[in-house]
């Protein structure tokens, strides 16, 4: 059969509008915001314009992805001969957009395709919002089930029309036509929906157990939230899902019916800013203009007692010779490592912090040739307020901005320091065990010379008793050109251009030769494309080429070509 959708190709979006060709069908698709991912995906007969009442709350933290799901809305009409899955869809959709793992919510239909994608794919999925989800299985209320059969009925007897009118008369949206402006948005929705799955062959397939009979598996967070004016059916459906699903928040809305995030969309948005503050607190990652600093500004706050500036170099000759007026300096090489190129201990740390003129309301703010290393310390340690300046300290002298040669007397304060944080931080036994394990990636950021052996440091030297080379299965990406040429980052598009995807879910591990490389490559994964679950081995390869049973590689061909350089 010939297919019914053109094949247009796919045009990719990092923010704004997109849309992904599949076999047999294409997705349109939405994205707004930077920060971890939230894809929403909407109920039956909808589109994904259901969720307008959320995506501009969420964008202010988060990266947040709609679409309208094969055979709905914008994405339109389907090949009826080639089979499918909602689920594998939906998981394209995060290949497509290079999103290793996402929050997934889904109101009704909606919360079906996210349980199923959860199910085939948990890995990927970093919590689980269900909102008036369908739960196959539990029996729709006779209320509700003969309105449903009734619907297909009117379609295929007298035409679309008639479809799409019984369905907005369904009692799920007895609540929402009580206001007009939102019977209108429904109406809309529905008057966009080409109707297939009621007049045609649906080749949706079954793939795996039912949710129901596997919602024990759902260990990821889950919220699990319905209206308190939804039909029966539904509220069982949820009460089900809540009893079930290990750990799963159980909410009811009071006043609202089925489409909750429409009805109460105030309520709503407060359910989902608890639930994610929950995955991502706010001293966790952050978007990228709330951690990069232009230049305008800092020159406005240089003389503000809660700012402070520091210089991170592996020397201190360009700082002596002039630096930003009232910044202070860390040498890589005296403050931060030891002797050994270990990174120095905490009370080490404390008495860095504290000759810095740092305290815990400190806003600090890191520049020179290994900022995000500065950073980096500083998030390990768990400083709430920690920045870089998106410039050069070229462009910054170029720029006239205030200098100074003198050296920073900035006053020795008291720094309570908290314990390590582990979720940043990785050690040569974690290295060890992420080795051939295809759930973590191992990204060596290092020059090119450096990853086939030919150096060891840098600079070009060698290290006497060490070995060049690269930590077996790691893959290659080096960060010289993540910065235009005024010395600050690329555009998140382009950047996301730079690391195309770490695969499905996992881990991901950063190492160069003492850390500050490792650091940078961290922060644009963390902080600028939203990326989870990355670290630094901040031991690097200082530590790593100088083991003497730590395995090494020099070959440069067992490093799949589709891995080179894809992070």
């Amino acid at each position: 059969m010939t297919s019914a959708v053109a094949d247009t190709g796919s045009t990719r979006a990092a923010t704004g509008a997109g849309v992904l060709a599949l076999p047999g069908a294409r997705l349109a698709y939405q994205v707004t915001g930077e920060g971890p991912a939230v894809v929403l995906v909407h109920g039956f007969g909808l589109d994904m314009r259901m969720w307008d009442p959320q995506a501009e709350h969420l964008a202010q933290r988060f990266r947040v992805v709609r679409y309208d799901c094969r055979g709905f809305g914008a994405s339109g009409p389907f090949d009826p001969a080639i089979g499918y899955t909602h689920a594998g869809d939906l998981l394209a959709l995060l290949d497509h957009l290079g999103i290793g793992s996402a929050v997934l919510a889904g109101l009704s239909f909606g919360g079906r395709v996210v349980m199923q994608a959860a199910l085939a794919a948990p890995e990927r999925v970093a919590g689980l919002i269900l909102l008036d989800a369908v739960l196959d299985g539990v029996p729709w209320d006779p209320g509700s089930a003969g309105p449903l059969d009734e619907t297909a009925r009117q379609a295929q007897a007298r035409g679309l029309l008639a479809g799409r009118e019984a369905w907005l008369a369904h009692p799920l949206f007895a609540a929402a036509r009580r206001q007009p402006e939102l019977a209108g948005s429904l109406a809309a929705m529905v008057a966009g929906y080409p109707g297939q799955h009621w007049i045609g062959h649906d080749p949706h397939e079954q793939t795996g157990p039912q949710p129901i009979d596997v919602l024990e598996h759902l260990a990821m967070p889950a919220l699990v939230a319905v209206g308190e004016q939804d039909v029966p059916g539904f509220l069982e459906m949820s009460a089900v899902l809540a009893r079930r699903i290990p750990g799963a928040q159980h909410r009811v809305v009071a006043g609202a019916g089925h489409m909750i995030n429409m009805e109460r969309p105030a309520e709503v948005n407060e359910l989902l800013t608890q639930f994610l503050d929950r995955l991502y607190p706010h001293d966790g990652p952050a978007r990228g203009d709330r951690v990069l600093v232009d230049p305008g500004w800092l020159e406005a706050h240089l003389h503000d007692p809660s700012v402070r500036v520091v210089e991170v170099d592996v020397g201190r000759a360009a700082h002596d010779e002039w630096h930003i007026d009232g910044a202070t300096a860390w040498n890589v090489y005296a403050d931060l490592k030891d002797a050994d190129y270990q990174l120095i201990t905490a009370p080490a740390v404390r008495r860095l912090f504290e000759r810095s003129g740092i305290t815990p309301d400190t806003t600090v703010v890191f520049y020179g040739y290994a900022p995000a290393m500065g950073l980096w310390l500083m998030k390990l340690y768990g400083h709430p307020d920690a920045r870089i300046l998106n410039c050069s300290r070229d462009t910054w002298q170029r720029e006239g901005r205030p200098c100074s040669g003198a050296a920073a007397e900035p006053g020795t304060t008291e720094y309570p320091l908290g314990d390590p944080d582990g979720r940043v931080r990785a050690d040569h036994t974690a290295i060890q065990g992420a080795i051939g394990d295809p759930r973590t990636t191992i990204l060596d950021v290092r020059s090119w010379d450096e990853f086939r052996g030919e150096r060891f440091w840098p600079s070009g030297g060698m290290e006497p008793g060490g070995r060049a080379g690269h930590v077996p299965t790691a893959v290659h990406r080096p960060i010289d050109d993540l910065h235009d040429d005024h010395g600050s980052f690329l555009a998140v598009d382009k950047l996301r251009e730079l690391f195309p995807g770490i695969g499905p879910g996992g881990e991901v591990i950063t190492y160069c030769t003492i850390g500050g490389r490792a650091s940078t490559a961290w922060f644009v994964l963390t902080y600028l494309l939203g990326r989870e679950h990355v670290r630094v081995y901040d031991g690097s390869w200082a530590e790593w080429g100088r083991m003497t049973h730590a395995p090494v590689e020099q070959s440069v061909t067992d490093v799949p070509a589709q891995r080179a350089g894809a992070v």
